[in-house]
């Protein structure tokens, strides 16, 4: 929450996945923020801007939690290497996206080219 770069995130996530976040009250808590006018806290953060992508529980087995997606963003910071393992690993899912996508494409071609050669045949008498 210190890093001005993490708040830009954390508003570029809400203002997808959250109709309600006040953007306005976003840019004044950055604002404050690098002003060093006080600490960023995820309690803030959240009470000033009604944001949904952490949570902040007190008490007993509280803590702060986060959605998946702003987890690994925070994963991204703590480690460069586990950042450039996922650089790989979404690669990978790519390409295999890529190449189911293409043999669904073939297989698709293929069942076409037999229709039609079935059609053909069906027009030949006797």
């Amino acid at each position: 929450m210190q890093n001005a770069d993490t708040l830009l995130f954390l508003q570029a996530w809400e203002e997808l996945h959250n109709p309600n976040f006040k953007v306005m009250e976003m840019n004044n808590f950055r604002l404050k923020h690098l002003e060093k006018r006080y600490s960023a806290t995820p309690q803030k953060y959240i009470k000033q801007t009604n944001a949904i992508g952490i949570v902040f529980k007190s008490g007993r087995y509280g803590g702060t939690y986060a959605h998946k997606e702003i987890a690994l963003n925070f994963c991204y910071w703590i480690s460069p290497q586990f950042q450039v393992y996922m650089y790989k690993a979404f690669t990978a899912l790519l390409e295999a996206e890529y190449d189911r996508q293409n043999l669904e494409w073939h297989i698709s071609k293929i069942t076409d080219n037999i229709d039609k050669v079935r059609n053909l045949l069906d027009t030949i008498p006797g």
